[in-house]
Formats: structure tokens, C-alpha cells, sequence
């Protein structure tokens, strides 16, 4: 199925602005959402909308850090999905971190996913793989 979305990975300068977008929201909302996302992302597939946070991860955190950021995805009741992209290896030290989370969590690399989009074979935090739009299904 074709898809008209295009992705770039983010400069610092565009994600700041994104992420400056979410805070903002969070900030003036009455449902806000547990943690200001690089973005929150709308597709079509098929004849309906699928939504998920993409969050794009530059350098990897502390384990208390990333302890933080598992609370907050599994307190979150607005997004279903979070993708997560790296621009290399550092997906695997993701998955470590994430594996017990409730949370559906996706992971990627990010050059990976410029050039597959919704078609991108993802892990899951359980490990098992999959084609991402499958999962938004």
C-alpha cells in the first residue's frame, strides 16, 4: 500500500521545535499527555487513522532516566504506539531498557525507516519483529 508520508530524521533545530509544540500543549491542557514526545504522528493505512509518538533517540540515557520514561509511557491513555528510532546500533540497548514494559514500543533505526516508512521491520520490546504498519493494524 503506498504511502504519501515523507520522515527526515530530525535535526536539533526541528525536533526542538516539535518537542516545543507537545510541551506546550502539556502545558495548557486539561488531558495532557505523560511525556512532551519529539512528535505525535497521524497515517493513514487503508481506510483509517492510526496515531503513535515517535520519539527519535539521540544519545542513550541513565537506567534512572529510562526508569522515568517507562513510567510515564505506561501512565499514558492517549497513545497506543510509541516508535521509537536511533541513528544506529544504540536500538538494541533500547530494547534492553524497554523489554518490560506494558507499553506498545516499536524500535528502529532511523535511516532505516527514512527509506521504508510504515513498511520498516521494527522490533517490539518483546523482540519479536514485524513490518510497522502491521502493528498500527
Amino acid at each position: 500500500m503506498p504511502c504519501s508520508w515523507h520522515w527526515r530524521a530530525p535535526t536539533s533545530s526541528q525536533a526542538k521545535q516539535t518537542e516545543l509544540e507537545i510541551a506546550s500543549f502539556n502545558t495548557i491542557s486539561r488531558a495532557p499527555y505523560q511525556k512532551d514526545y519529539d512528535a505525535i504522528v497521524d497515517v493513514w493505512i487503508g481506510e483509517r487513522t492510526a496515531r503513535f509518538a515517535l520519539e527519535y533517540e539521540r544519545t542513550l540515557k541513565s537506567f534512572k532516566q529510562y526508569e522515568h520514561i517507562r513510567a510515564a509511557l505506561e501512565a499514558e491513555e492517549q497513545i497506543g504506539f510509541v516508535l521509537y528510532l536511533t541513528s544506529g546500533m544504540e536500538v538494541l540497548d533500547l530494547l534492553r531498557e524497554f523489554r518490560a514494559s506494558r507499553k506498545r514500543l516499536a524500535f528502529a533505526g532511523a535511516t532505516t525507516f527514512e527509506r521504508h516508512l510504515l513498511d520498516t521491520t521494527v522490533t517490539g520490546s518483546d523482540g519479536i519483529t514485524a513490518r510497522f504498519r502491521d502493528l498500527l493494524q
